[in-house]
């Protein structure tokens, strides 16, 4: 069974180019922008009438998407992208990409406005205050939970009432991961690990300021 509705956050790590597009607007625009009548694409004068919502981001901001709305990257950003699982992506506008077989990819235009998100919203930025060496809740939602650890001294982590495997993005600096005695993982940044569920107790022993994203269902 394929798993449709999709959930996901975005947590920018860099940005040369501080806008992410965001497009989010009413059933009429967007079908007018989507459509020419007969199903296919709409031409580059009718492309993005009324539509796009640009919001300004930058290093260490938070994007949650819940299923249904529409996004799209802008250029110069890189960002850790934690999503819910899933097997489905309806592709409205693919930037006249086209696949291994030369031809332009399935564009998903009907499926996609039966399921859209069609409200506005005033922000689409999620608001928190970083706390050294304490985790800070991010995002909690059926599907996952993401938190912030900003450290700089170690930390003993117990995961005893948690039924979840853990992962670890390392954002900035380094740190060691310490478990079973003195077994130990090193991550650096751009390190991303897995923790089993049966690994329950482990210490985060940082050798410099350091930043990661904890994530567990």
């Amino acid at each position: 069974m394929p798993f449709a509705a999709c959930y996901t956050l975005l947590f920018v790590l860099t940005c040369r180019n501080p806008f992410l597009l965001d497009k989010d607007i009413l059933f009429s625009k967007i079908a007018y922008w989507l459509n020419n009548g007969d199903g296919t694409f709409g031409s580059q004068q009718t492309a993005g009438i009324g539509m796009d919502v640009s919001t300004k981001v930058s290093a260490g901001d938070v994007i949650f998407l819940p299923a249904g709305r529409i996004h799209a990257l802008g250029p110069g950003i890189v960002l850790a992208e934690i999503q819910q699982t899933s097997d489905m992506t309806y592709r409205i506008y693919d930037w006249d990409r086209v696949g291994q077989d030369g031809k332009p990819r399935e564009l998903h235009i009907e499926h996609a406005l039966n399921v859209l998100d069609y409200k506005a919203k005033a922000s689409y930025l999620t608001s928190y205050q970083s706390v050294k060496n304490s985790p800070v809740n991010l995002v909690k939602c059926p599907y996952f939970s993401t938190r912030l650890i900003e450290i700089d001294e170690k930390m003993d982590m117990d995961y005893a009432t948690l039924d979840s495997f853990v992962i670890y993005m390392c954002l900035e600096g380094g740190l060691d991961l310490r478990y079973d005695g003195e077994n130990r993982t090193q991550l650096v940044r751009g390190d991303t690990i897995l923790i089993p569920a049966s690994l329950k107790v482990l210490s985060l022993i940082p050798d410099q300021d350091s930043r990661l994203l904890e994530i567990y269902v």
